[in-house]
Order: C-alpha cells, then structure tokens, then sequence
C-alpha cells in the first residue's frame, strides 16, 4: 500500500509541472483571444504591425499611439510578435538622461512613408515626438 502512495505522488510530481506548462500556454492564448480587438487595431492601423511592435516593444512605453494605454499596447504587441513566431526583443533600458540628447521628431522628410504606414499620421507623430 505505501509502494502504490509513494509511486502516485512521484507521478503526480512528474505531471504537476506538464500541467503547469499546458495551462501557461493556455493562459497565453487566452490572453491574445482577450486583446484581438487591440491587436487587430494595430494591424488595421499600421502597415507594418511587427515591425511597429518590435519598436513599440523594445522600450518602456508610458504612452501609446493609439486609443490605449501603453500597457495594452505592449500585450497587443507581444501578442502580434508570437503569432507571427517572431521572439520579443531585448528591451532597451537606457535612462530618459541618456537619450534626451537626440531628437524625436517626425520629419518632414518622411512624410509620405510615415503617412503610408500609419493611418492616423500625426498621432504617430505626435507619440514619437513625446518620446
């Protein structure tokens, strides 16, 4: 009787962390499901979705170019970057002093592609000036 307690704890020991990994991935899923209203907004208003989200995501952001925060914007995001397979970049993580040296602005010479790849132009551009 102790041989069949002790050799079903060692197999629920070996099947806890399967389980765990199996409701991880679901809880994954799950969460895209719940943001593919904000992941299809950022496809629908960007034309280069990943690579809007590996910008987006490679910073902290405390501000977003569309109609949601930040941190909905980074979720939306990491989840357009695992459906395409893409893995998440390494985050940048310099100081605000570091980099208040360069400029953000849009310029004027990009006009005509920063208006290609986004459908609302100036509020990209008004992000970007922010950061």
């Amino acid at each position: 009787m102790k041989t069949t307690a002790v050799l079903g704890s060692v197999v629920l020991a070996l099947l806890a962390p399967a389980a765990e990994a199996t409701n991880s991935k679901l809880g994954a899923k799950q969460s895209c499901e719940q943001l593919s209203v904000q992941s299809n907004a950022i496809r629908k208003h960007t034309a280069y979705a990943v690579d809007f989200c590996l910008f987006y995501n490679a910073g902290k952001r405390t501000t977003s170019p569309f109609s949601m925060s930040a941190s909905t914007t980074t979720a939306a995001c990491t989840c357009i970057l695992s459906e395409a397979g893409i893995p998440l970049p390494k985050r940048v993580t310099k100081d605000a002093e570091d980099v208040s040296t360069v400029e953000h602005t849009c310029s004027s010479t990009y006009s005509k592609t920063v208006s290609a790849s986004f459908k609302y132009p100036k509020l990209f551009c008004k992000f970007f000036d922010a950061l």
